[in-house]
């Protein structure tokens, strides 16, 4: 103990000394701080729908915008903007450049992660467990991520049983801007992105985006054991999106209606076929939102949301497969400013879902509705942030559910130190597929889970901020399938499932010009059956570095960041024994701007050229999926 006091000493002495070293460069050369910190006075939406300040919120949010992806070198894959966050990782499912896969918050499923735009709920009712297809994904004109960690469901109802990333999109702007992005790099892979945002009126302004990503990408499958892709045919990968914001404006009222859109086509190999060259799939997601937010008087605010989401996916493979869905979401809320210390909200939202599914084996024809009820309190009182939330979900199948969510947050001292707790109670109602396929079962109950967190965040100093947080995350029900049966069915563990851990940040600025951000997470998982075994997708350490370092050249802007991140081994199949190995990763990324107008950037990605297999040997004894090889590209971005 006392050798790591020491070492902390050394490393918070050599911190702040450097930084009172640059601050007197500083009189030579002035340098721009454009890094976002997480311990700033960041304003955050996801927990409450409405805004309120990071460091007060009792919920722990992450918060990646625009400046940080730009200071990456502008990744363009959604698993790659998602790294470097304590508590999240994307596991992929399949091979390949635009492999399936899913995010994963402290230990829960990929369906139990509710993804949402702009605060909507995204979804995919014709899919197995009903959510959209992650590793797809794309908002064009992406301003900031927000995930929030723990049961959401109180907020957003089914689905959101382990957290919630919001990508929160374009706005208009006061003055008129434009941009434009093109890439080129490993694999023949060109990317290019668009937006402009402004005004037409005084009151009415615009934002729209749009997005381009080909690629010739790897084999999703491979003969070598190691998971390298060498040696067979191309998967190749093409996704186009746009993405739009009409917006009225006034000082009391907005009024608004965006869209997007978002098609893709993708190669993919099938099980134990490394040079499978003709299984594709095509898919084509729309979504159209509009919206009302008032202050009707100076206590009462009124907001309404309307949206309406298609998704089509079209599957080619030894026979052709068809899986359209629609969702119907709409949502009022009412918030009381009852006195300086209590804000009141009430709302309800409903979800309309239809899925259609023609395969070889299904033909399903089926809609499901979800109304809920909810009531939030939120509290502020000098040191004292509080919130209460109760919800009630209708499903008008099976499904019911209430949950609540208990959070508080003390300021020891004023935002320097901020102590937090959480519990939350999260369901996810049974999917159409679950329900009403030839596996399905129609009387399934919906899964249920309940979710504590307990941390602090220090602000060591002006340059050195801790966070850490204890969390458990345990279910009392699932649902799952039997491989014997062929159906799905409620699980009743002889033990209840669950994942405790512990996250932890340290985030440096031991100079003006250099920021690092050091997160790692040890976890421990039971799956809840009789032999006790580690969940699947669990690792017991994650871990990452990520270091931006901004410095002047010939008085014109640059930068260079560099990250690892590390995932531990874990079981990938619950009837496979054998773990998968851990995996490292790491990328960087330079930029230069020699206009104020330019930027050229080089990112590199997988830089040690790790192989992360996924096993397939429950299906074959030959073949493995691969990830993608080292992978260089080089970008120019032009700002008017």
């Amino acid at each position: 103990m006392i050798r790591s006091c020491s070492i902390a000493s050394l490393i918070l002495s050599i911190t702040c000394g450097l930084h009172a070293a640059e601050s007197e460069a500083q009189a030579v050369v002035e340098v721009e701080d454009t890094s976002t910190d997480q311990s700033d006075d960041v304003i955050v939406i996801s927990p409450t729908r409405s805004e309120s300040l990071r460091q007060r919120s009792p919920t722990v949010v992450d918060v990646v915008d625009a400046e940080d992806l730009r200071l990456r070198g502008t990744p363009i894959r959604t698993q790659d903007q998602l790294r470097f966050i304590p508590g999240v990782s994307f596991e992929q499912n399949f091979g390949g450049f635009a492999g399936g896969g899913g995010i994963y918050i402290r230990g829960g499923r990929s369906y139990q992660t509710q993804l949402l735009i702009d605060g909507i709920p995204f979804n995919d009712a014709s899919s197995t467990q009903g959510q959209p297809g992650h590793h797809l994904f794309i908002l064009p004109g992406l301003e900031r991520i927000e995930v929030a960690k723990g049961a959401q469901s109180g907020i957003y109802g089914s689905g959101a049983s382990a957290g919630a990333v919001d990508f929160q999109g374009l706005r208009p702007t006061a003055e008129t801007a434009y941009s434009g992005r093109v890439e080129y790099g490993s694999f023949d892979t060109v990317g290019s992105s668009a937006q402009a945002t402004g005004m037409f009126t005084d009151n009415l302004g615009f934002a729209v985006a749009a997005n381009f990503l080909k690629s010739d990408g790897v084999s999703a499958q491979t003969s070598n054991v190691e998971g390298d892709p060498e040696g067979h045919e191309e998967d190749q990968f093409e996704r186009k999106a746009i993405s739009g914001r009409l917006s009225w404006e006034d000082d009391f009222t907005e009024v608004f209606v965006s869209s997007f859109l978002m098609d893709s086509d993708s190669d993919f190999d099938g099980f134990g076929k490394p040079d499978d060259g003709d299984s594709n799939t095509k898919q084509q997601s729309a979504r159209v939102h509009g919206g009302v937010r008032s202050a009707v008087t100076d206590f009462l605010d009124v907001d309404a949301d309307l949206s309406y989401t298609t998704y089509d996916r079209r599957i080619k493979q030894s026979s052709d497969s068809l899986y359209y869905s629609t969702d119907l979401y709409g949502s009022l809320r009412t918030t009381f400013d009852v006195n300086d210390v209590i804000d009141l909200t009430t709302a309800v939202d409903l979800r309309n879902e239809k899925a259609d599914i023609e395969t070889s084996t299904t033909r399903l024809d089926e809609s499901e509705r979800i109304v809920g009820l909810w009531a939030q309190a939120e509290i502020e009182w000098n040191q004292l942030t509080g919130q209460f939330v109760i919800r009630r979900d209708e499903h008008s199948r099976e499904g019911d559910a209430t949950t609540y969510r208990i959070g508080l947050s003390y300021a020891v001292l004023d935002d320097d130190w901020v102590i937090h707790a959480s519990t939350g109670t999260g369901f996810r109602a049974p999917s159409l597929f679950e329900l009403y396929s030839q596996y399905g079962t129609l009387d399934l109950n919906p899964e249920e889970n309940v979710t504590y967190d307990f941390g602090h965040r220090l602000r060591v100093c002006e340059y050195i901020t801790i966070e850490q947080t204890a969390f458990f995350i345990g279910w009392d029900e699932a649902i799952s399938f039997n491989n014997s049966t062929s159906k799905y069915y409620n699980v009743s563990p002889v033990n209840n499932a669950y994942v405790y851990g512990v996250e932890n940040s340290i985030i440096l600025e031991p100079t003006e010009s250099l920021d690092i951000q050091m997160n790692f997470t040890l976890q421990n998982s039971d799956d809840g059956s009789v032999n006790n075994t580690e969940m699947t997708r669990v690792a017991r350490f994650e871990g990452s570095v990520l270091g931006v370092y901004q410095q002047p050249i010939y008085g014109k802007p640059a930068w260079m960041s560099v990250g690892v991140d590390y995932k531990g081994s874990r079981y990938y199949d619950p009837q496979v024994n054998d773990k998968l190995p851990g995996i490292l990763n790491v990328s960087a990324a330079i930029g230069y701007q020699p206009t104020d107008e330019i930027e050229l950037t080089l990112r590199g990605e997988n830089l040690t050229n790790e192989k992360e297999p996924t096993s397939l040997s429950r299906f074959s004894t030959t073949t493995s999926w691969t990830s993608v090889p080292l992978a260089i590209y080089f970008g120019v971005e032009a700002s008017f």
